[in-house]
């Protein structure tokens, strides 16, 4: 019965999911490669010392890259001290963020920061991200990718699913490109779940952002062939540690919609309401968890909202390497006349690997 409303759908236009994946492979492969001189030196609270150079601090671990022993990860409460010659961004759990030059400590467990202002000591159990500055773009960019796949013989179902991500953050803004694609094929008919998104943060002080978003989806099981979202608001990081994240979200969006089985478009205003968690596992076998959840209330159709919900839980498989399930969930309490679902959802696994400068 699903099968044979899927039948009646409208032929999808023309988008290949493979084309998608590939040009976000290549965006994130597109990187510069150049040599750098290795002369920052790390002390670990054992003793031992490690001359390489700092390649950032996030979610725990610090990337360091060595000659002999190419690019560590260390954890960071394994960190004694840090000295670099190069421009970093330094952040720590009150919101601040420093820019300087790492100095040699008086006393384990600090970070002496030469800026502009002058010495800043921190503590090192404070500092939750370092990001070196960069000169071009791209030498900033970091982020993951994952691909999967299944077959059923017995219903003759194929589906491909593939998902990545990639950002990049300063001082005082943050740039992030997601996708999320799932496409199946069902004998001669194949259905798409695609979500493409960009968002754009302008950084204030005390963990305060100013998203700014764009976004395209497809979801053919909920009506709708093509949705284009853009809007913005303001959100802030109620928690940022080595350890896990929180923030929350709010603001406005416009929303034009192609449904399937019409050819008139349909723009609405809603509000948007969202939470973002991840939480980090940083020793072997490291661990992440990411969940978010979107609520979209419409403020020109009455009586309709719409819920998004995604999690992903990650473990590392070897080195960059890494085991991805993911769960996801859309509703619509008034869906267009062309949806076989008012929900949709699914459990996608796949493997992955990420990146970073």
């Amino acid at each position: 019965m699903e099968g044979n409303a899927i039948r009646k759908m409208a032929r999808p236009s023309a988008l290949s999911p493979f084309t998608l994946v590939v040009a976000l492979i290549s965006l994130f492969t597109a990187q510069p490669v150049r040599a750098s001189e290795k002369t920052d030196t790390l002390v670990l609270h054992n003793g031992n010392e490690i001359t390489g150079e700092v390649k950032g601090l996030d979610q725990g671990q610090l990337k360091y890259s060595t000659d002999d022993l190419g690019i560590l990860s260390v954890a960071w409460d394994s960190v004694a001290s840090i000295v670099s010659k190069k421009t970093v961004l330094v952040e720590v759990v009150d919101g601040r963020v420093y820019a300087g030059v790492m100095e040699k400590p008086a006393e384990a467990g600090q970070v002496a920061l030469r800026t502009n202002d002058g010495l800043e000591e921190l503590e090192m159990a404070r500092i939750f991200r370092i990001n070196p500055i960069k000169k071009t773009f791209w030498g900033a960019l970091k982020g993951s990718f994952s691909l999967g796949a299944s077959f059923t013989r017995s219903s003759d179902v194929l589906q491909f699913s593939a998902s990545g991500n990639v950002g990049k953050r300063t001082r005082k803004f943050a740039h992030s490109l997601n996708l999320n694609l799932i496409t199946t094929r069902e004998t001669d008919q194949t259905t798409q779940n695609i979500s493409l998104q960009y968002a754009y943060a302008r950084i204030l002080r005390r963990r305060w952002v100013v998203p700014v978003i764009a976004g395209y989806e497809r979801n053919q099981s909920l009506g709708i062939q093509n949705r284009l979202i853009t809007g913005g608001g303001v959100g802030r990081w109620l928690i940022e540690s080595n350890r896990q994240t929180l923030a929350a979200l709010a603001g406005l969006d416009l929303n034009l919609e192609d449904t399937i089985g019409t050819d008139a478009s349909q723009i609405s205003l809603e509000a948007f309401v969202a939470v973002r968690y991840s939480r980090f596992h940083y020793h072997h076998p490291k661990q992440n968890l990411f969940v978010s959840a979107f609520i979209f209330p419409s403020l020109t159709e009455s009586g309709r909202f719409r819920v998004q919900l995604n999690s992903d839980w990650r473990q590392e498989i070897v080195n960059a390497f890494f085991l991805e399930l993911s769960v996801f969930a859309s509703y619509d309490s008034q869906p267009p006349e062309g949806a076989l679902l008012s929900t949709d959802y699914g459990l996608v696994t796949s493997v992955g690997y990420s990146f970073s400068p």
